[in-house]
């Protein structure tokens, strides 16, 4: 299948040098990445994240979910 897409050309150009990195043509890595996202199942993406950042937090740390809404005061 054929498809066209229209890019900035800033995305164009980094999506250009991501394929050089990864030795592909721009076509192949949006394939490969159209492939994964299709094949993907909602949260895997987070797991992915979650299994290299793992064991990162100091012992006894624990998520605070209140301490993520706290301002620091205006200076």
């Amino acid at each position: 299948m054929d498809i066209t897409l229209t890019l900035s050309e800033e995305v164009a150009q980094h999506a250009l040098a991501l394929a050089r990195e990864r030795e592909l043509t721009v076509e192949q890595l949006l394939a490969k990445l159209l492939e994964q996202a299709c094949h993907e199942r909602p949260g895997d993406a987070f797991a992915r994240v979650a299994d290299l950042y793992s064991g990162r937090s100091e012992p006894g740390w624990r998520f605070d979910r209140e301490a993520c809404h706290e301002r620091t005061p205006e200076q």
